[in-house]
C-alpha cells in the first residue's frame, strides 16, 4: 500500500483501499501502518507548537492538515477568529494545553486571535495557570480567558488579558461593533506564570489574577449584558499579524454553579 500524508486530498481513498487490501492480506497490518502515520503526524503537531515565532503560513498549514478531530481536553474545538491563524493541542499526561495564535490585535472594534472554546450557560468560574513561551515580539501580545456570545470578530465580550509586558486588564465590548473598553489591574505580572480567573455570577463579572503562590487580586465589572449561552475559552493573540506566538495553560478548570463555589472570593493562587 502506498503512503499518503494526513491531509492529502486522496487520504480518504487511501484509507478505503488500505482497508480493502487489508482484508486480503491481514487488516491488522494495515491498521498498524495507519496508526503509525497518525502518531508521526501528532509528533509534527507538537514540534510546530513548540517552534518559536512560526509564520502564520505555517500555522495555517498546520491547522488545515493536522487539526485533531473532536474535543481538545475539556473544550469542544479551536477556531481562528477574524484574520488569524493558529492551533491548539492537549497533553493528557501533563494536563497542559499548548495554543499558538497570530492576529493583529484584540482591541477597538475587532478581534483577531486563536480561540480554544466550549459553549456554556449560567454562572461559572474559569481558572488557569498561564505562561507565554519565549521572549516574544510584541509587548502587547495577549493570552487569557474570553467570554463572548459569538465567534464574530466584533462580538461583544468580557476578557481577562495577560499582556507580554505583564499588564493584566479586564477588557470588554458592550455590544457587537462597539469600542473595546478596559479596566487595568493594579497587579502587573511580567515574565510570570500567572493565575488568571474569570467568573460570571448573575450578570456580573469578576477577574482575579496573581503570580502563582500570591493572593489573588479581584476586580468587578457590571453593566455588560451578554446572553445566557456564550462561548468561553482560552486564547492567544500575537498583536502582529505576521507573527505566531505561543502559550501554555495548565491547571485549567471550569467550575459551574452546581459545584457550589463562592463567587468573587479572594483565594490564594496555588503553587505547583
Amino acid at each position: 500500500v502506498g503512503q499518503r500524508r494526513l491531509g492529502d486530498p486522496n487520504w480518504g481513498e487511501f484509507v478505503k483501499s488500505a482497508q480493502v487490501s487489508g482484508r486480503a492480506r491481514g487488516h491488522h497490518v494495515v491498521r498498524a501502518r495507519i496508526v503509525s502515520m497518525r502518531v508521526r503526524s501528532m509528533a509534527i503537531l507538537a514540534a510546530l507548537v513548540l517552534t518559536p515565532h512560526a509564520s502564520p503560513a505555517q500555522g495555517s498549514r498546520f491547522a488545515d492538515t493536522l487539526r485533531p478531530a473532536g474535543p481538545i481536553g475539556i473544550f469542544t474545538a479551536d477556531t481562528n477568529v477574524g484574520r488569524a491563524t493558529g492551533a491548539a493541542s492537549y497533553d493528557s499526561r501533563q494536563h497542559t494545553y499548548l495554543i499558538a495564535g497570530s492576529g493583529q490585535n484584540m482591541w477597538g472594534v475587532r478581534d483577531d486571535f486563536h480561540f480554544l472554546w466550549k459553549r456554556m450557560t449560567g454562572n461559572f468560574i474559569l481558572s488557569t495557570r498561564a505562561r507565554f513561551i519565549g521572549k516574544g515580539v510584541e509587548e502587547h501580545r495577549k493570552i487569557g480567558w474570553t467570554i463572548r456570545p459569538s465567534l464574530d470578530t466584533s462580538s461583544a465580550h468580557v476578557t481577562a488579558v495577560l499582556h507580554g509586558n505583564g499588564l493584566m486588564s479586564l477588557q470588554f465590548r458592550r455590544a457587537t461593533g462597539a469600542i473595546t473598553e478596559e479596566d487595568k489591574s493594579r497587579d502587573s505580572l511580567p515574565d510570570a506564570e500567572a493565575v488568571i480567573q474569570l467568573e460570571r455570577h448573575d450578570g456580573e463579572y469578576f477577574m482575579s489574577v496573581a503570580r502563582v503562590g500570591d493572593t489573588l487580586v479581584t476586580q468587578r465589572l457590571v453593566g455588560v449584558s451578554l446572553p445566557d449561552t456564550v462561548y468561553v475559552g482560552l486564547f492567544v493573540c500575537s498583536h502582529n499579524d505576521s507573527v505566531t506566538e505561543r502559550a501554555t495553560f495548565s491547571d485549567v478548570r471550569i467550575t459551574t454553579q452546581g459545584d457550589s463555589l463562592p463567587h468573587s472570593t479572594l483565594r490564594r493562587a496555588r503553587p505547583g
